[in-house]
């Protein structure tokens, strides 16, 4: 952005694992692992408390580098979908956050990724614009539930 660029706007946000206390203007919602896509439109913070077993995430998006972020206690994890180039000259953590956060990506529209739950909060929000989160959607789908379903 330029100076004196007229109509340029920049939107910013905090993402974390606790609740913020303003939510206006943020879908807030719980992420079932129903193993269901879910939408996951701009300013959409889902959250789970994951018991002490394996889950599959998965985040689809028909978007170009569509971009949104895992957080757990003291770890982040940004998750990049359809993934054309190296992500770091974008994505940067700061002062001691260098250390607090991976980086995953994708070349394909979906990305699946396994994660052990251990009854702690993580929270998945959308780190995309508008016009790109319309296609968006996120799952959670516990291991643990499809084995118990097989095995009857």
């Amino acid at each position: 952005m330029l100076q004196n660029q007229p109509g340029a706007k920049v939107q910013a946000f905090i993402g974390s694992v606790k609740m913020p206390t303003n939510t206006a203007g943020i879908n807030n919602q719980s992420l079932p692992a129903d193993g269901r896509l879910h939408a996951f439109t701009a300013f959409t913070r889902y959250y789970a408390v994951p018991a002490s077993h394996w889950y599959n995430a998965q985040i689809q998006s028909d978007i170009n580098q569509f971009i949104s972020v895992q957080f757990s206690e003291q770890r982040a994890v940004v998750n990049i979908v359809n993934s054309l180039v190296d992500p770091g000259s974008t994505i940067q953590g700061m002062a001691s956050a260098k250390s607090m956060y991976t980086t995953n990506t994708s070349a394909y529209q979906t990305s699946s990724f396994a994660l052990q739950g251990n009854g702690q909060q993580m929270v998945w929000i959308n780190a995309d614009s508008v016009q790109n989160s319309k296609s968006a959607r996120i799952s959670l789908q516990s291991l643990s539930a499809v084995y118990e379903a097989h095995a009857k």
